[in-house]
């Protein structure tokens, strides 16, 4: 036989009541139910009594019940089922009004009581009634209420009658900010806004932790036009970032309005944001304004990320300047990995970073853009590691570019990654950085030209680029791959010297503080010297420097050694050797074929043009 559970006795539904001290019923007695521990006779403390009909239904009835001749309780004569919902106290009197029991608690507990109590949302209730264990050694016994309380969802803040959902989400929020837990959003659940939502409380600078299903299953819909979707704004800026908002977080969601006609403002709105925060998981598509916004901000982590279709820039993300109300942040930290800026801003720049100190970017995706990422303000100590950037269109004309770091920033670093569609992979205008291992990827008309770097002439410190790379250069710049004369060429004069139908070489590359210069003189027919031999360079001299080099005697195959000397503050180098100097006689008389070569480096203003 199958298991059963055997708890309900076969009884009469009709109690048969007898006298306390025979066995004659208790003929035209009453019966008086009252609440617990209390005399049921006093009307005061009288509960309801009902009459169960035959198809389940109840009435009230009056007290007392009245008891017939064979000792069965009647309603209008007729034996009846009499029913209470509650633990209760009862009294029975015999026809001359002698009592004859007394019961202070019946049944001691509420048997149809229970659902309603298991049902009752107040404290005390509900699920406060009922007990779970986890399996396991060690493990404790629990109500299901203080399990529950263990995860709360912003569904649990909705009340009936809210015309949308922006109340419950404030509502989450607030309860995070004040509890310091995570609250939850449901998965599949579109959460529509006709507000912003705040995850730091204004007044008292309390963050809320918000935690989505995942950006493809808990959404946020902005319904209506404000400022922005989600903001987290700290209350102030002082020293060390002092009154900026530490622990926020908010991952796992997509905040969406399908239409930037109808939502022009920002995404998600983050500033004066600092340490232990996080904002990771998300998707931010066809806002009308920035999808990602962040200003002053510091040692906190931005991650997988996808920005698409925003009617503003993709990514901007702003650092306090010197100048600015919440003052520069030193060593601001910030770490930004697999963010996505795709189709932003009408096609143009896509990510956008205004100042900032030692942030590091990992696998950052612009793409659809003519610009990638616009490196600008004090910007310093970046790393970009395996950056992948997709131009607008395939077209070498447009001059798509990755990375463009402007003469304000200062030591990025340029590592890895992959550039397609672009002309111009990193555009470099500031000193100190440096490019590696970019792999470039070009569908585009035969014959386009692309680069790995553009090196600006506003370089003032050496820029150092893998030897392999394609580097197209506006000169003068300093760069410490090897000397490409042909693209970092300049023409020099040879003061007393007509070389006929030979030939005049120069090219040069700057080092850091230095020039590394390389001159060559061929001697063609019909050439003349007329006195001692100088040749002018590109750059001044900070410090009187000296350029080795050699003269070539052709008739009898003989090569002298020379120096070439430059003062300070002067644009040429005079030439002499063990002897004196250069002249059209010493050491030799030069002629057709014979050769002038210079090759080394001299001290210059790192500061120059």
């Amino acid at each position: 036989m199958t298991d059963i559970t055997a708890n309900v006795i076969v009884s009469m539904p009709s109690q048969l009541f007898t006298m306390a001290r025979s066995f004659k019923a208790v003929a035209k007695g009453k019966i008086y139910i009252g609440k617990i521990d209390t005399d049921p006779v006093n009307p005061e403390n009288q509960i309801p009594v009902y009459l169960e009909r035959e198809d389940g239904t109840h009435i009230q009835v009056p007290q007392p019940i009245v008891i017939n001749a064979a000792g069965y309780p009647v309603y209008n004569g007729q034996i009846a089922k009499f029913v209470t919902v509650q633990g209760h106290s009862m009294a029975v009197y015999d026809a001359y009004g002698t009592q004859q029991f007394y019961y202070p608690n019946v049944l001691k507990y509420d048997p149809d009581q229970l659902q309603v109590k298991l049902a009752d949302p107040s404290d005390g209730f509900g699920d406060s009634l009922v007990a779970v264990k986890q399996p396991g050694d060690g493990t404790v016994a629990r109500t299901v209420h203080d399990k529950m309380a263990e995860r709360y969802t912003i569904d649990d803040f909705l009340i009936p009658g809210d015309v949308d959902d922006t109340e419950a989400f404030r509502r989450a929020i607030k309860h995070s900010q004040v509890s310091g837990q995570v609250v939850y959003g449901s998965s599949g659940r579109t959460y529509k806004i006709s507000g912003e939502l705040q995850l730091v409380d204004q007044i008292t600078g309390a963050v809320a932790r918000i935690h989505g299903a995942g950006r493809n299953s808990s959404f946020i819909t902005p319904i209506g036009d404000f400022d922005a979707a989600v903001k987290a704004w700290g209350l102030g800026w002082g020293s060390s970032g002092g009154g900026a908002a530490f622990g926020v977080e908010f991952c796992g969601f997509t905040i969406t309005s399908n239409n930037t006609a109808n939502f022009t403002g920002n995404g998600l709105d983050i500033r004066r944001v600092g340490l232990w925060s996080l904002f990771s998981d998300l998707k931010i598509h066809y806002v009308g304004g920035i999808g990602l916004y962040a200003q002053s901000v510091f040692d906190h982590s931005l991650k997988s990320i996808e920005v698409r279709g925003t009617g503003g820039l993709g990514v901007k993300i702003y650092e306090s300047k010197p100048t600015d109300p919440d003052g520069f942040q030193e060593n601001s930290f910030l770490e930004i990995s697999d963010v996505h800026a795709i189709g932003c801003n009408g096609g143009y720049t896509q990510i956008e970073i205004d100042g900032g100190d030692s942030f590091k970017f990992e696998r950052l995706k612009p793409s659809e853009g003519t610009l990638g990422v616009d490196l600008k303000g004090i910007a310093r100590g970046f790393t970009f590691h395996d950056t992948y950037c997709d131009g607008q269109i395939f077209d070498s004309s447009i001059e798509n570019i990755g990375i463009s770091i402007s003469s304000s920033c200062s030591d990025i670093n340029v590592k890895g990654g992959r550039v397609w569609n672009i002309k111009y992979a990193v555009d470099v205008s500031a000193g100190g950085c440096n490019v590696s291992g970019i792999n470039l990827a070009y569908d585009s008309p035969a014959g386009s030209d692309v680069y790995a770097v553009f090196a600006r002439p506003s370089i003032d410190r050496m820029l150092s680029v893998d030897a392999g790379l394609r580097i197209k250069n506006e000169a003068p710049f300093f760069v410490s791959a090897p000397i490409q004369a042909a693209s970092h060429q300049y023409t020099p004069t040879i003061s007393n010297v007509n070389v006929g139908a030979g030939s005049i070489y120069g090219a040069y590359n700057k080092l850091g503080n230095k020039l590394k210069i390389y001159v060559h003189v061929d001697f063609g027919v019909g050439s003349s010297v007329s006195g001692a031999i100088a040749v002018t360079t590109p750059v001044a001299a900070t410090k009187t420097s000296f350029v080795n080099g050699c003269l070539f005697d052709t008739s009898d195959n003989k090569s002298y050694p020379i120096q070439g000397y430059i003062k300070a503050g002067e644009m040429g180098i005079t030439l002499t050797h063990s002897g004196g100097l250069v002249t059209d006689t010493s050491p030799f008389t030069l002629s057709a074929s014979d050769m002038i070569h210079l090759d080394g480096e001299y001290w210059i203003d790192t500061v120059q043009p």
